[in-house]
């Protein structure tokens, strides 16, 4: 019986631990399934979330893009509204300056109007003189022919007083008198024409005709005084005259006269020099000789270039005078082969620096003179070109002179001419008068529309900006609100995401303690067994 009530006991217990294996075993299923639903869960929150945030992301992104897209396109229309109203500025500003131009134009017109409007008057008064100067010269050619009539007259009267003026003139021929013919009646010439001869004298009858001598007179005049023989002594009355007289008389003559005329005494040189800003030759100092240097040695080429670079040929800054306090330090310590070769080196180098010395002071004299050369020239050559021009003046005048005498004789028909082509010119002035202050009218109004138009434009441009500025404004509040409103339901999400979080903690605690109960309870069945 024992053995049987034991056997039954064990069984019970086998079926209880069977059972609580089961049911263990469901548990841990249910618990895993439990797990696996709650990590769903949270997965497809997560991902709810992301998708939900990166969508918000994705939409305000497009919001930025269209309102930074709204914003280049009006600050390109801005840009260009201020570029058509510069345009059009430019455009006004153009008009307005044909405007004044076609003005000044009018005025220019109206000016030569008026100015030959005087030159027909003056050429009506022009034929009236003229008119009278024709009447005067047919009476001159009257008197001129009655003259002729009485010189013919007096002619055939006196030809029996002619026989009586040869027989003069025999007479004084006999006793040495010249006779008085126009041709040796001389004008007076000035002190600076007489001087003016003088100068000239020497270059002519050196270059050109040496055979020609300067008369008597002019050699008088000159301080000339001619001697028994050829040859002539010159007085030099060029050395007392006033500067002035100087210049006035150089201006007659060439650079090779003045140079000729300076050349003849040291006082008049010296008196060109100073008015010519000419510098007197300086005293050439003398050229100090090379002499020639010993072969220089091997060992001192180097110590001789090195001392070269130092001394710098004649430099005199700080930084060379101790350089050369090194190089003299260093030529004490040389032997007395390179002391000598040093010295010798020393001193070719002093005499080339004295030889550059003087070759500079000889380079400035003469520029110096250089200089003064080119003043003379620069000087007499615009005198030659004043000559020039006075001597084409003057020919210009002559050849004047002698074409009045033949214009004179067409001014009748020429004036003529004239004064129809005025009254021409005055009709074709009138009507492009006519014709430029209608086109002043019609621009004046072209201008005035245009500035319209454009004052409409600008004014619709505003309004369109301002519109779009209104718009802009109202977007940016709606997207703030949006911004705002999906920043609420974030924190909403994130405030539901924990309290899910914290009903998954307690399901889990409660999973926990269920666990340990079955635990407890297992251990209690284990100890009802034997």
């Amino acid at each position: 019986m024992l053995w049987r009530a034991q056997a039954v006991v064990d069984g019970a217990l086998r079926q209880q631990d069977a059972e609580r294996a089961a049911n263990a075993f469901i548990f841990r299923e249910v618990h895993a399934v439990l797990d696996e639903m709650v990590h769903d869960v949270e997965a497809w929150d997560h991902e709810c979330e992301l998708a939900k945030l990166r969508h918000e992301l994705y939409v305000t992104q497009q919001a930025l893009d269209e309102a930074k897209q709204r914003e280049q396109q009006l600050l390109e229309e801005r840009q260009r509204a201020y570029d058509f109203a510069a345009q059009v500025e430019e455009h006004g500003k153009a008009l307005v300056a044909q405007l004044n131009d076609n003005l000044q134009t009018l005025v220019s017109e109206l000016n030569q109007k008026h100015i030959i409007e005087k030159e027909l008057a003056r050429a009506r008064e022009q034929l009236v003189v003229a008119s009278q100067l024709s009447s005067q010269l047919s009476s001159a050619q009257r008197e001129i022919r009655e003259l002729h009539r009485k010189m013919s007259i007096e002619k055939l009267l006196k030809g029996s007083h002619q026989a009586m003026i040869g027989k003069g003139a025999t007479s004084k021929r006999a006793t040495g008198t010249p006779p008085c013919t126009p041709s040796t009646q001389r004008p007076k010439s000035s002190s600076v024409n007489e001087v003016v001869v003088a100068s000239h004298m020497p270059v002519a009858s050196g270059a050109g005709s040496p055979g020609r001598e300067a008369s008597p007179s002019s050699s008088r005049r000159l301080g000339w005084s001619p001697n028994t023989g050829s040859e002539a002594q010159r007085e030099p009355c060029l050395e007392t005259c006033p500067e002035k007289l100087l210049m006035s008389v150089f201006g007659y003559l060439d650079a090779r006269s003045v140079v000729a005329v300076s050349m003849t005494n040291k006082i008049i040189m010296s008196r060109v020099h100073g008015l010519f800003g000419v510098a007197t030759p300086m005293a050439v100092p003398p050229v100090v000789k090379r002499t020639q240097s010993q072969p220089v040695l091997p060992s001192a080429r180097s110590a001789i270039s090195k001392t070269r670079s130092v001394i710098g040929f004649g430099s005199t800054t700080e930084k060379d005078k101790v350089q050369l306090s090194k190089v003299e330090q260093l030529v004490k310590s040389m032997k007395v082969d390179e002391m000598k070769l040093f010295q010798e080196m020393s001193l070719r180098i002093r005499a080339l620096e004295s030889n550059l010395a003087q070759v500079q002071a000889e380079k400035e004299d003469v520029a110096a003179r250089l200089h003064g050369a080119e003043n003379v020239r620069d000087f007499l050559m615009d005198k030659l070109k004043d000559l020039e021009d006075a001597l084409a003046n003057a020919m210009e005048l002559n050849a004047k002179k002698d074409e009045q005498a033949v214009m004179d004789r067409e001014i009748v028909g020429f004036l003529d001419a004239r004064t129809q082509e005025y009254e021409l010119t005055l009709q074709k002035c009138a009507e492009e008068n006519e014709q430029s202050r209608n086109e002043i009218v019609q621009l004046r109004d072209e201008h005035e529309a245009k500035l319209a138009v454009v004052q409409d434009m600008v004014k619709l441009l505003t309004e369109a900006k301002q519109d779009l500025e209104a718009q802009l404004r109202s977007q940016r509040k709606v997207l703030v609100r949006e911004v705002k409103a999906l920043r609420a339901q974030n924190e909403q999400l994130r405030a539901d995401k924990s309290q899910y979080c914290t009903q998954l903690k307690q399901l889990k605690h409660a999973l926990h303690n269920l666990d340990q109960f079955d635990e407890s309870n297992g251990d209690g069945a284990d100890g009802w067994g034997p």
